[in-house]
């Protein structure tokens, strides 16, 4: 015969296994993420048909000082959008298609017109150069428990492996697939910068005068075109895994900007001799301790001006090893 001590410890026991069941069973669904592959994910955000129209609210959080803006962006069904950002201090406004970009915006007392080629974002380069860029980055995609602006979202970790370059995560809207948040992480993994969405409204697109959404009028033209061969441009050294993506420049009253574009396959920077006056702003201010770094060398007859989401020693070490030569 059983002991009626024993009965009541089992007992106890057999009760103590079912809470802890159902507390597991209440729990783990609240903090489980669910994997999914960054692959998926980067396609289906580059390329589908969710992607929509939408007015929303950002803040950026920098050690250079917090900045706030609104977004206004349009889409067209053939791929053709219009994005608006206004800014404490102007605004700026981008129209895209799939041949090109063109930037409109205020520039001290000058409205220019900054019409470019397009060049890839960081995510369409992450991935078509996944398998190559997992080498030395840490891709890992979920479905996030986090909610931002009030909506569901996925989670992008682009974590470096090697030095010389920052660490991303984004935040992706799992409805709409517009990005919501983006943390920026130095070499040592501490949050150097932060985007979020505080509001966002998904709309119908305007799409009556989406292609001519300002008087062009009073705008200067600056025409960024392929570059030509007016001189020789030697880099002495280059971060591990960089190399040249674009080569394009701009002709402006008489003076001739080459602009060089390295990535790893996600990360970029930009190198441009030459520079004119507006790529100069962020040097002047001060604002190095940013995500975005610049350095600028001057030679003898040129200048060379490196910016990029890199750290400071990489754009410095950059800018002073290239080499001009006519």
């Amino acid at each position: 015969m059983v002991p009626k001590q024993a009965i009541t410890i089992s007992l106890r026991t057999l009760c103590q296994s079912l809470w802890l069941v159902c507390l597991c069973a209440l729990v783990i669904p609240a903090y489980a993420q669910v994997i999914i592959t960054p692959k998926a994910l980067l396609n289906n955000f580059l390329h589908s048909d969710q992607r929509a129209s939408y007015s929303a609210s950002f803040v950026f959080i920098r050690p250079s000082g917090m900045q706030s803006a609104d977004e206004f962006v349009d889409i067209r069904p053939d791929g053709v959008y219009r994005r608006t950002q206004f800014f404490q201090k102007g605004d700026i406004e981008m129209i895209k298609s799939p041949t090109g970009v063109s930037y409109y915006h205020q520039m001290g007392t000058e409205r220019l017109d900054y019409g470019r080629h397009a060049v890839p974002s960081e995510l369409s380069l992450l991935f078509s150069n996944l398998d190559e860029v997992s080498q030395y980055y840490s891709i890992q995609a979920v479905e996030s428990t986090e909610y931002i602006a009030e909506r569901e979202t996925y989670r992008l970790s682009v974590m470096a492996k090697l030095p010389g370059r920052y660490s991303k995560i984004f935040w992706i809207d799992k409805k709409n697939l517009i990005i919501l948040r983006v943390d920026v992480l130095d070499e040592d993994g501490q949050l150097i910068e932060r985007m979020r969405c505080t509001s966002l409204v998904v709309k119908s697109p305007e799409l009556t005068n989406l292609q001519v959404s300002k008087d062009k009028e009073g705008y200067r033209h600056l025409k960024l075109s392929a570059s030509s061969a007016q001189s020789v441009v030697k880099f002495g050294w280059l971060p591990e895994r960089y190399k040249l993506i674009a080569r394009l420049g701009i002709d402006d009253k008489g003076s001739f900007e080459k602009q060089f574009i390295m990535s790893d396959g996600f990360s970029t920077f930009n190198v441009i001799v030459n520079p004119h006056t507006k790529q100069r702003g962020k040097v002047d201010a001060n604002h190095q301790r940013d995500a975005q770094q610049q350095h600028v060398v001057n030679g003898v007859s040129e200048q060379v001006l490196v910016i990029g989401d890199v750290p400071f020693h990489v754009v410095k070490k950059v800018a002073a090893s290239v080499r001009v030569s006519k």
